[in-house]
């Protein structure tokens, strides 16, 4: 399951998202920074699977690997 959590509100949220510490845990941004700072976090918390992706979004773009743009709703889907 994936979970999107503002690097800014990951204290206060982890919790009700992921309330197992011992639940493996996979952190990603665009570069592999602020989600290294994120992972040793959430290793301060109490989380023992916690890894995050070096390099990031755009390696894992750079590489070739797969990906896609998630589906935008509409303004008036999202009401």
């Amino acid at each position: 399951m994936a979970n999107f959590i503002p690097r800014g509100q990951l204290e206060s949220n982890i919790e009700n998202k992921v309330p197992d510490k011992a639940a493996k845990v996979l952190i990603h941004c665009a570069s592999g920074v602020r989600s290294a700072f994120a992972a040793k976090t959430l290793t301060e918390l109490g989380y023992a699977d916690v890894a995050s992706i070096a390099g990031g979004f755009n390696k894992w773009k750079d590489e070739g690997r797969e990906w896609r743009t998630p589906q935008t709703l509409t303004p008036e889907q999202r009401n």
